[in-house]
């Protein structure tokens, strides 16, 4: 399940962005063709459903939606999957979103809809990290396989070749046309240590930014997840809420000024700052500046001297005008003016 978990999340997305295109190249295409925003594919494996789909974009990030299901607590088939999306998905045991920056190629977040909570995935993380560096090449026909026994070696192959099935919106699609892509993973001591990766693209429709069938492995041993439904759904019952504010650092510099470094400030532009402790609180003033990714709020040496007392322990009580609810408070009290 561990070697699943991994596959579903790395190889339906990253690979399907790499070929033909760098990753960066071809997330500003998909980011310039909003009506590839809701494709998505579903996939079986040991009596559980995966529903993955591209949710939505920001300016420098796209995001992917997954959605868990045990197999017997499904709708039956074929399954209406806007009504299932509609009425929060009934039965699914995760509901996470995915945040890939477009410029890192990385993601940055997993927030869970079913915890109310972002999640760390550091492992899964460093894994796709990994992927995205590995080569896909084009499988030459000569190697792909081919229905009916094989000729003679003095006979041409004019076997036609296999294609995975293609269902689309529950139905069957005739004759499709897939390319197949292929790429190895690194000798290590993971579970896809030097294994061939088999990718079935859909030919008709490049745009489609999943495969449909992969292969992990060769020969006796093969690992194949598939595809048993595919399409494009606008219902988007869940939001990303904002992302909490975060304390990157605290620094003091040599003049004795106070530096705030704050993360996930997204739009947020204007503060209020206070000095609490059993005493009360104080407002202090400061100036707001960008550096990097963060925000900086710097409280002078002569604010300090003239509002807090020395030698003093003090929370920082940091407020969001834009969002109150994001407000936050330093874990332990910090001494303001030595």
């Amino acid at each position: 399940m561990i070697m699943h978990k991994k596959i579903v999340i790395s190889l339906f997305l990253i690979p399907s962005l790499v070929y033909s295109l760098t990753l960066q190249e071809r997330f500003e295409r998909i980011s310039q063709r909003e009506n590839l925003l809701g494709d998505f594919v579903v996939t079986e494996y040991q009596k559980n459903l995966s529903f993955l789909r591209l949710h939505s974009l920001s300016a420098t990030s796209l995001f992917l939606e997954e959605i868990n299901i045990p197999q017997h607590l499904a709708p039956k088939k074929p399954i209406d999957w806007d009504a299932w999306l509609t009425a929060l998905a009934p039965h699914h045991t995760s509901w996470l979103l995915y945040e890939i920056d477009i410029s890192s190629c990385k993601i940055i977040d997993c927030y869970s809809f079913s915890r109310s909570a972002y999640i760390s995935l550091s492992h899964e993380t460093s894994f796709l990290t990994r992927l995205m560096t590995l080569p896909l090449h084009k499988t030459p026909l000569s190697e792909r396989k081919r229905i009916g026994p094989k000729p003679s070696q003095d006979m041409p192959d004019s076997r036609k070749l296999w294609n995975p099935p293609k269902i689309y919106r529950g139905e069957r699609c005739k004759n499709p046309h897939f390319e197949m892509l292929q790429t190895t993973w690194p000798k290590d001591a993971s579970e896809l240590s030097g294994k061939l990766i088999h990718l079935y693209f859909d030919e008709d429709n490049p745009y489609f930014p999943f495969p449909y069938w992969i292969e992990v492995g060769d020969g006796y041993n093969v690992f194949q997840l598939h595809v048993i439904d595919s399409g494009h759904s606008s219902v988007f019952p869940q939001k990303k809420p904002p992302k909490p504010l975060y304390l990157n650092s605290l620094t003091t510099t040599h003049e004795g000024s106070l530096e705030i470094y704050l993360k996930n400030t997204q739009h947020l532009r204007e503060f209020q700052l206070f000095a609490v402790n059993a005493r009360g609180s104080i407002a202090l003033p400061y100036t707001l500046s960008k550096k990097d990714d963060l925000l900086l709020l710097t409280v002078s040496q002569a604010t300090l001297a003239h509002l807090v007392q020395k030698k003093l322990l003090y929370n920082l009580h940091i407020i969001p005008l834009e969002d109150p609810s994001l407000s936050l408070e330093t874990e332990a009290p910090i001494l303001l003016f030595p």
